[in-house]
């Protein structure tokens, strides 16, 4: 039991590691090389959590604790450059609460979003023209993007994404579309 009051408390803490890792504005996030640092903090997490669950000679804190984690991961690592659709029909429950709450922002940055949905955007911000909301999922250099929009009147395209122009989007179904997700 003594084992078991450390083992929950250095769980917690690598939980809320992880989580304050997903709500931070990281260079490369929705990059290739964003998504292996992802997955390889995620990995290190995976691995602690094993190694408390072990010390703590407890296999059902550890099962228990070890799918948690795969929970988390699932949900906050942005794995969009690996599979754009995917990744959006994974998560578009979320994305449509957020632009069914969002106030229109036409600033360049965009509105900030809460706090429970930052993870939606490379930049935790949304931005919003006459066509709709976007959602940044990575940033170039110097400047241009790509990211989902929800544009439920008319197709994005001639959108501008931060520098970039909204080319070829690619329809996801009821007003949202992807563009700029497809990167040589």
């Amino acid at each position: 039991m003594e084992r078991l009051r450390w083992t929950l408390p250095g769980v917690l803490a690598l939980w809320a590691a992880a989580i304050g890792l997903a709500l931070l504005p990281i260079p490369f996030v929705g990059s290739l090389v964003g998504l292996a640092f992802g997955v390889a903090s995620w990995i290190a997490i995976v691995a602690l959590v094993v190694v408390l669950g072990l010390v703590g000679r407890n296999r059902w804190v550890t099962l228990s604790t070890l799918v948690a984690t795969f929970v988390l991961a699932a949900v906050l690592l942005n794995w969009s450059s690996a599979a754009p659709a995917a990744y959006f029909q994974s998560h578009r429950a979320l994305f449509e609460h957020a632009a069914s709450t969002l106030e229109p922002d036409d600033t360049y940055q965009g509105a900030e979003l809460p706090l429970h949905l930052r993870t939606l955007s490379a930049s935790g911000r949304v931005r919003s023209d006459e066509s709709g909301y976007f959602f940044p999922q990575w940033f170039g250099f110097p400047d241009n993007a790509g990211g989902y929009f929800y544009a439920p009147e008319n197709s994005p395209k001639g959108s501008e994404m931060y520098g970039a122009i909204c080319q070829d989007p690619d329809d996801l179904g009821d007003g949202w579309w992807a563009c700029g997700m497809t990167r040589p």
